[in-house]
């Protein structure tokens, strides 16, 4: 978890090196891990409730991060974007509604939307499959293998599962805080 808070810009290293996608973690000033947390980098939970605002519907949780980028898209271009996500994470018939309408799964792949919401170069998951059966954990994998086929994002996923390396292409184990083996 301290890994992934470091890599997601909330927390910051004390010491030593951390870079993703060409931004050093440890030099920047608030405003820069504002706008790399806002452009470089999505964040996809555990617990869905802290991916999803409760009273907002899919669709609105998933324009929530463009609107509060602030540039570039007009708000028909963000609409369609939004629209080609759910799609693309086989949601959109969850589009009008809130999180408590939905399942996990459902949920879960919202989540990966809202965070796939400004096309980031890296999208971080903290045990996405955690609080999920296997069979709709399945349907999560395969939710984030069509976000790196379709989209190029890189995902990286933090686990104490051991069956989640079968589901990925590259596993690299951390014991102690070191990197113990790499597959």
């Amino acid at each position: 978890s301290t890994l992934m808070n470091i890599l997601a810009g909330l927390d910051v290293p004390t010491a030593g090196a951390a870079s993703v996608a060409g931004s050093d973690l440890l030099n920047m000033d608030a405003k820069a891990r504002l706008r790399y947390r806002r452009d470089i980098v999505g964040f996809v939970w555990q617990q869905t409730a802290r991916n999803l605002l409760p009273y907002l519907t899919t669709i609105q949780n998933v324009l929530l991060p463009m609107q509060l980028r602030g540039r570039g898209r007009q708000r028909a271009a963000r609409l369609k974007h939004a629209d080609d996500l759910l799609r693309m994470l086989r949601i959109d018939h969850c589009r009008d509604k809130r999180p408590q309408q939905m399942s996990g799964g459902e949920q879960q792949r919202a989540a990966i939307a809202v965070a796939l919401a400004n096309t980031p170069s890296v999208l971080l998951a903290d045990e996405p499959t955690g609080e999920l059966d296997s069979a709709t954990g399945e349907e999560i994998f395969a939710a984030f293998r069509t976000a790196n086929a379709e989209l190029g994002t890189t995902i990286v996923i933090v686990t104490h599962d051991q069956t989640v390396a079968s589901e990925v292409r590259r596993t690299v184990a951390i014991r102690d805080g070191r990197t113990s083996s790499e597959v």
